[in-house]
């Protein structure tokens, strides 16, 4: 029998006679009418003749042509593939979270509505950008106001649309509550929470500015809510703020204009 050991490297042995060493091992163990002891032979061959690294697994295989015996030699990335088993374990847990409320949001939908539910699951379940905490927030979300808020992919793809929505609700709400501390109550809510966790922002820390660009785009004579007129503005830079919140602030400044133009009218 003759022992061929295919695509191994010279940096793969762990002396100059490791190579001779598996030879010798395979000779007295295997014969090419029995390869039973190959599971048992190839542990020893790791550890007696082959090199260790930290950053991959050593797998041996062999083949036998005619009267030639060929082993090789693979290696697993375990970082790679430790990475895949976590990615997968998180599309498992996204899968759970998701389904956990499936037959109280199913129960009125039609046959098209869940085949696209079922679609939005897949697509979230395989988006890398989409974390654990993100679907539990959306499962809740959805379970406060129903289906047809967006889900966590549409708000990352467009984060500046749904952070000026979020101002433009501040807006409104302003008018009926006669303190922030009422306002941030109403803002409290398992749907703007859930908006500003997959948009990685915190309205409170920008209020402040936003009522500064109201109070700067009306005159005295608007019907400013009171609680953006009385506010103590603390001064933000706006080269100190996120490209999104200053695009979200600057896109709000319309809406701004628009309930002004209302008052005049």
């Amino acid at each position: 029998m003759n022992i061929h050991l295919i695509n191994f490297n010279d940096d793969d042995f762990i002396s100059k006679n490791a190579k001779a060493r598996i030879k010798k091992l395979i000779k007295d163990s295997i014969s090419l009418n029995d390869q039973t002891k190959f599971n048992e032979l190839k542990s020893e061959i790791i550890t007696r003749c082959l090199k260790s690294d930290a950053n991959y697994n050593i797998l041996l295989k062999y083949t036998i042509d005619d009267n030639n015996f060929k082993l090789i030699i693979e290696k697993e990335d375990i970082k790679q593939d430790l990475k895949e088993k976590e990615e997968l374990l998180r599309k498992k847990l996204k899968n759970i979270i998701l389904n956990s409320n499936s037959d109280t949001i199913q129960k009125n939908m039609s046959k098209q509505e869940i085949h696209q539910e079922e679609q939005i699951k897949k697509e979230i379940s395989d988006d890398v950008r989409i974390t654990i905490n993100m679907v539990k927030a959306y499962n809740k979300a959805i379970i406060t106001f129903g289906v047809k808020i967006p889900n966590p992919i549409e708000i990352i793809n467009d984060k500046d649309k749904h952070v000026n929505e979020i101002f433009q609700h501040i807006l409104t709400l302003s008018r009926e509550c006669s303190t922030k501390e009422k306002l941030f109550e109403h803002l409290d809510n398992d749907y703007i929470n859930y908006i500003q966790l997959v948009c990685d922002f915190n309205y409170k820390q920008y209020i402040d500015q936003f009522f500064k660009k109201v109070n700067d785009m009306t005159d005295n004579t608007s019907d400013i809510p009171e609680i953006v007129k009385s506010n103590q503005t603390t001064i933000i830079k706006e080269k100190d703020l996120n490209s999104n919140i200053q695009e979200a602030l600057n896109e709000s400044d319309d809406d701004i204009e628009d309930v002004h133009s209302d008052e005049e009218s």
